[in-house]
């Protein structure tokens, strides 16, 4: 989703993750660090806690970064903090996760001899995972297809997958014995290639048996205790990054 404003002489877009600011005789461009948003909604507020504040957004340079413009960025990432609208990949991702996790439970339902109430995932949708959980499965999707796309000449070959992004790349990364590999109208090589360069071929391999629903909350997330869970969160939906160049950082 795009958003603009006009502030001052400059025009202002966040499209997804990509900002750009446009003046009268020049631009800037940038990007929101989406693995820091959390650790940046949590850090201290005030001006005592701003020389550690975790960076959050990067831009080529210093055009266009006035006070005005800087509130109005920051305003938005609070905004996207507390709306977690998921993107089709995202989508596509958790509903796959959900469907093979409820499968795994139904299994596990039979041989007990229970009924398919007594499945903590039974009649659960994409829409009660967590809000934590959403926000990690999009910025793992985006921040892989991102880096994917980087790579010459896989964006082709996405284009003639079959299947969905946010199902293939689930599939790939949990040893399932199908995903991108097996797509038989792309090269699933160069496909694959390029995605292990930025995360681990099994990085998702127990996921599926590690979901739980909040008792309190009725919200799927991961099977660990509150002081262990974002530590996990985060080792699950880890993305190598690439240095980038040239950019002013803003905390």
């Amino acid at each position: 989703m795009s958003i603009q404003k006009k502030i001052g002489k400059f025009i202002v877009e966040i499209d997804g993750k990509n900002i750009s600011i446009h003046g009268d005789c020049n631009s800037n461009f940038g990007t929101i660090y989406l693995h820091n948003l959390e650790r940046w909604k949590n850090h201290p507020k005030g001006q005592e806690f701003d020389w550690n504040r975790p960076q959050i957004i990067g831009m080529n340079w210093e055009y266009g970064l006035v006070p005005a413009v800087t509130n109005w960025i920051y305003s938005q990432i609070e905004l996207m903090l507390t709306q977690v609208n998921l993107t089709n990949d995202a989508e596509n991702f958790l509903e796959t996760l959900l469907w093979v996790a409820s499968g795994n439970e139904k299994e596990t339902r039979d041989e007990d001899g229970k009924s398919p109430e007594d499945g903590e995932l039974y009649e659960k949708t994409i829409y009660d995972f967590s809000d934590k959980f959403k926000i990690a499965v999009c910025d793992f999707c985006w921040n892989v297809k991102d880096e994917m796309l980087e790579i010459e000449g896989v964006e082709d070959e996405l284009e003639k997958c079959s299947r969905s992004f946010g199902g293939n790349l689930f599939f790939s990364l949990t040893g399932h014995g199908c995903g991108f590999f097996d797509e038989t109208d792309a090269d699933a090589e160069k496909i694959e290639s390029a995605l292990f360069s930025f995360v681990d071929k099994y990085q998702l391999e127990d996921l599926e048996h590690m979901l739980c629903v909040d008792e309190e909350t009725g919200k799927i997330d991961l099977c660990f205790t509150p002081e262990a869970i974002e530590k996990y969160r985060e080792k699950y939906f880890n993305v190598r990054e690439t240095e980038t160049d040239n950019e002013t950082v803003l905390a």
